[in-house]
């Protein structure tokens, strides 16, 4: 992930499958609800591990962020060292 794109982030159809989604520029306040829905979502389903694609579905629902956005979130949550990407699997740490 020399771009900083995650693969498999963002990719919702067969046919975007192998196109990277491009991270976006998120606010404090974006990252903020974003972090907010995401911990809603595991609080939620009483899990520490959810498959990507229902968080992604989930804070959709909850938010107004782009997948690039989503993608750049998911990165900065990574790097803030409170979860992990496994196999399409985010993991709460």
């Amino acid at each position: 992930d020399t771009d900083g794109s995650l693969k498999g982030i963002g990719d919702s159809k067969e046919q975007t499958r192998n196109k990277p989604v491009t991270p976006e520029e998120v606010t404090d306040s974006e990252f903020d609800k974003f972090m907010i829905a995401l911990f809603e979502v595991f609080d939620a389903n009483e899990k520490e591990q959810l498959p990507i694609e229902d968080v992604k579905m989930a804070i959709f629902e909850q938010t107004s962020i782009t997948e690039g956005q989503f993608s750049t979130c998911i990165r900065k949550v990574i790097d803030l060292n409170e979860a992990r990407y496994i196999g399409k699997v985010l993991y709460l740490i």
